[in-house]
């Protein structure tokens, strides 16, 4: 099970930067963001939200609610919501069986 400081710690990693490079863009101590990132301490919730925008994710992921790296404000997104939710359940059913026909097997 990941933690908020496991999670944190991977998209710093995968994005190339420094824990300094963090400390600095949040306005925070080196030290306070290693605390993080080892799970020794928890960002605020301010900061959380920050840190979700900043790498384009949701807090629940950031959480661990989910393993899916989303941002719920891609505009992108928020359309295929809005037109999932115009749909009747029968074409909902039938849009999920045609998605998951065409993009099986390429989840990143």
């Amino acid at each position: 099970m990941d933690f908020l400081g496991d999670r944190i710690r991977y998209l710093r990693e995968s994005a190339g930067l420094k824990q300094k490079d963090m400390a600095l863009e949040f306005s925070l101590n080196e030290n306070t963001w290693s605390q993080y990132e080892t799970n020794k301490r928890t960002p605020d919730i301010d900061t959380i939200k920050k840190i979700a925008e900043y790498f384009h994710v949701s807090i629940e992921y950031l959480m661990g609610l989910t393993d899916v790296q989303y941002n719920p404000k891609e505009e992108e997104f928020k359309e295929m919501v809005h037109i999932y939710y115009s749909l009747s359940k029968d074409e909902k059913r039938e849009l999920i069986k045609e998605l998951k026909q065409k993009y099986a097997g390429k989840r990143r």
